[in-house]
């Protein structure tokens, strides 16, 4: 049986088809926090991190202040450290804008779950 994780993700983001199956090969899918475009202060990311204690947790979109605060969360029993993954991609894709810029976006294939 797969291992459970929750996944963390931003609310404008979704999972591209490639990360879906690298998770579910590896984790069964048990929950899902999503961060608010506005992000959290530094209260609720705290709460956050303590309520990930014991849990598997794999970042789609990195909170970095939430993965550092994971390293040394605290509950009654102590300091824990609390397991994460991150996703991966080394692979850009260019895009031109309506207005003529061109930006530079992860692909949708070449990710990896380290």
């Amino acid at each position: 049986m797969a291992k459970k994780c929750i996944i963390i993700v931003n609310e404008q983001h979704c999972l591209f088809n490639e990360q879906k199956e690298l998770l579910l090969k590896k984790y069964q899918i048990e929950g899902e926090i999503k961060v608010p475009t506005n992000g959290w202060n530094l209260k609720k990311i705290r709460e956050i991190a303590s309520s990930l204690i014991g849990k598997q947790v794999v970042f789609v979109s990195p909170v970095p202040a939430l993965m550092a605060l994971m390293q040394t969360s605290e509950d009654t029993t102590g300091t824990h450290r609390v397991p994460f993954k991150v996703f991966h991609n080394s692979v850009r894709e260019k895009k031109q804008l309506p207005d003529g810029r061109i930006i530079q976006t992860a692909a949708k294939t070449g990710w990896e779950l380290v």
